[in-house]
């Protein structure tokens, strides 16, 4: 299970993901991010990128802001928009790892499926919370 929302913010725009566990909340929120630039039921799925987010710490805020920057880096130098994508969070005793496999396309300008731009996540308003069978991350981002 997961679901997103984008909440309105006064200046930037508060995204969130929900899922039954920490990757699926990663995956809902990925989502959430990607539909505030393309319409993400238009996309194609024709190509797969694969990539991973190194932390030499145990610091989950912070994985959570690099893994949207990063995902936003693949749609300014790659041109690459998705509508799926898988996440795997691996939490070692002193480090974290964040692999994941997004399925997409090229931008295509043609296609008019694009919907606005973002600049970057945030470190403002990151929260994780977990409650009952539920995870909850939502970040600031600017747009």
């Amino acid at each position: 299970m997961r679901s997103f929302d984008i909440l309105d913010h006064t200046a930037d725009v508060i995204i969130s993901g929900k899922g039954g566990n920490l990757n699926k909340a990663f995956e809902a929120i990925a989502l959430a991010l990607e539909s505030l630039i393309v319409d993400i039921t238009k996309i194609r799925k024709s190509k797969v990128i694969k990539g991973k987010v190194l932390l030499d710490t145990r610091n989950l805020e912070l994985l959570l802001v690099k893994f949207l920057n990063e995902l936003i880096y693949l749609k300014d130098s790659k041109k690459f928009v998705f509508s799926e994508i898988s996440v795997n969070i691996i939490d070692k005793s002193d480090t974290m790892e964040l692999h994941y496999e997004a399925i997409g396309e090229k931008i295509n300008q043609k296609r008019n499926y694009i919907v606005g731009d973002v600049k970057a996540a945030t470190y403002s308003n990151v929260i994780i919370e977990r409650r009952d069978n539920i995870v909850e991350v939502k970040c600031l981002i600017d747009v």
